[in-house]
């Protein structure tokens, strides 16, 4: 806790700042601080999360909008307080409107990152994908029938 105190700290926070946690998880600390919500990663290998904003930004492609950041440390919107997105609900998953949302936000990933010389293989991708599939098989079979999605 110490440590993410410290982080807090680089990225302006006041030392005595509230934290309340959302989850802890195999070394990765979530958690809100005011009108944001931080990451901390415990682990070196987890902290590609961190390059992936960095990459996803200078690409300008949308995500949450990042607040501050250290080599250890996410501060990201908090999705709960914003004007621009929403957490997805299973019911999203049978929804073909926001399909065609999630496969419009993958066409302008890939179309980005071809303009950038090609994406490097992103675990995050494998990561999102796994996260959704046991909610979203129609949604993923949406984007592999190719109907236009």
């Amino acid at each position: 806790m110490t440590q993410l105190r410290h982080e807090l700290q680089k990225c302006g926070l006041p030392p005595g700042c509230a934290l309340h946690p959302i989850r802890e998880k195999s070394g990765i600390v979530v958690f809100r601080a005011g009108d944001c919500v931080g990451k901390y990663f415990r682990q070196a290998h987890d902290r590609r999360e961190i390059q992936y904003y960095e990459l996803l930004r200078s690409l300008g492609v949308p995500t949450l909008r990042l607040i501050a950041k250290t080599e250890r440390l996410l501060l990201l919107e908090d999705i709960a307080a914003s004007g621009k997105y929403r957490l997805g609900t299973e019911q999203d998953m049978s929804d073909p409107n926001v399909a065609r949302l999630i496969a419009a936000w993958f066409r302008q990933l890939h179309s980005r990152g071809k303009a950038y010389g090609g994406l490097p293989k992103l675990d995050l991708l494998d990561d999102v994908k796994d996260a959704l599939s046991a909610k979203s098989g129609g949604v993923w079979r949406l984007q592999r029938g190719g109907k236009g999605v």
